[in-house]
């Protein structure tokens, strides 16, 4: 085994002068955001070393690239609160995401597997697989809007995969394949929720995941009009708290909203960390909305009766007897405490089963959204 030592990133070149003018602009509504000479920040550093392997271990082929998705909603058509979920439609939307799930679990794997042990030939295998579906144009059609919010929470777990890789892979001609299909991807998930007139759809938690995607997307494509999109999405978050930090359109979802506050802030907190790192007041916007959101959310945890009186509903239960609700639900308190560790005190065991992890934002927490002050 040898090492070798990442290679430099590749950066676009100089922007036109008409997309000049359209950053001047973008600026000027967003004065916190970084300026044009400046690169677009991850959460993560490259790792110092990379190592190299004499015989490394055969890649698996890619999955065959999904281009066309429609799913059904796992609340079928009759539940307008949707909190009882559909046995037949849940089946059917399982089976209709298995192969895009499948794929994103094994991207996440792979980049998972760099980021702890930093093997090129993990980078490279987790390239393969991306080239393979960017080179398609996968998850081009989406048929409704289900499909498209699936769109954007894969669009997210791609491409906080790719960025875990990038540095070690930066002078591949694939990379470069990867950046665009990411960026392109992106776009289509922002003019889908641009176009929505729903109420819901177009500003509750289904917005945030989109506004994860395409950050994330924006980041490692070096996009200043996604990004500034991003931190649209960002503040269209934090500036739906209430003042004691309920998100009104979650708190519609009835029984589950204590849920879907969870949800919610899997997808807020990971974009107010990109957004952080590259200059935004991200916890301080609309009177430190997201900070409201997430103490609002852990204090439910022990004791749900407010988010019962404001959903006017008695919430669900965790599973299994658990005090705390699932693993998958926690990421968000793991990347929060790490920039806030005095908020541990609204419920000191909530970080007792960490490392947590969830594929929609890159797998586990500490490989993708590191402490600020361990970030360059």
């Amino acid at each position: 085994m040898t090492f070798a030592k990442p290679a430099t990133p590749a950066r676009p070149s100089n922007l036109s002068a008409a997309m000049g003018a359209v950053t001047a602009v973008l600026l000027a509504a967003h004065p916190t955001m970084p300026a044009a000479a400046e690169p677009l920040r991850l959460t993560l550093n490259p790792p110092a070393k990379v190592r190299v392997s004499d015989k490394p271990p055969e890649c698996e082929t890619p999955l065959p690239p999904v281009i066309a998705l429609s799913l059904v909603s796992r609340y079928g058509n009759d539940d307008s609160r949707r909190d009882d979920i559909d046995e037949e439609a849940d089946a059917a939307f399982q089976a209709g995401m298995k192969p895009v799930r499948e794929y994103q679990r094994a991207v996440v794997k792979l980049a998972n597997k760099f980021s702890e042990k930093f093997r090129l030939h993990d980078a490279q295998c987790a390239l393969t697989w991306l080239h393979a579906w960017a080179e398609a144009d996968a998850l081009r059609e989406m048929g409704n809007h289900t499909a498209e919010y699936k769109r954007g929470t894969t669009l997210a777990s791609l491409a906080l995969s790719h960025a875990q890789i990038r540095s070690a892979v930066a002078d591949d001609p694939r990379t470069a394949v990867v950046d665009a299909w990411l960026v392109r991807t992106a776009m289509r998930v922002r003019d889908h929720y641009d176009a929505l007139t729903a109420r819901r759809s177009r500003a509750n938690n289904h917005r945030y995941w989109a506004g994860l995607a395409v950050g994330a997307a924006a980041t490692v494509g070096q996009d200043r009009t996604l990004f500034a999109w991003a931190v649209d999405t960002l503040r269209m978050g934090a500036c739906a708290a209430t003042a004691e930090g309920a998100l009104p359109l979650e708190l519609e979802r009835g029984k589950k909203a204590r849920e879907y506050h969870f949800h919610a802030l899997n997808a807020l907190v990971p974009l107010a960390e990109i957004a952080a790192v590259n200059g935004v007041d991200a916890y301080g916007l609309c009177d430190n909305g997201i900070k409201r959101i997430v103490e609002y959310a852990i204090r439910s945890i022990s004791d749900p009766s407010a988010v019962e009186a404001a959903a006017d509903a008695k919430q669900e239960r965790f599973a299994d007897g658990r005090k705390l609700p699932p693993t998958s639900r926690l990421p968000f308190a793991q990347i929060y405490l790490q920039r806030f560790p005095e908020a541990i005190a609204l419920r000191p065991d909530i970080l007792d089963e960490v490392p947590y992890r969830l594929t929609d934002i890159g797998g586990r927490v500490n490989f993708v959204y590191f402490p600020p002050d361990q970030l360059d």
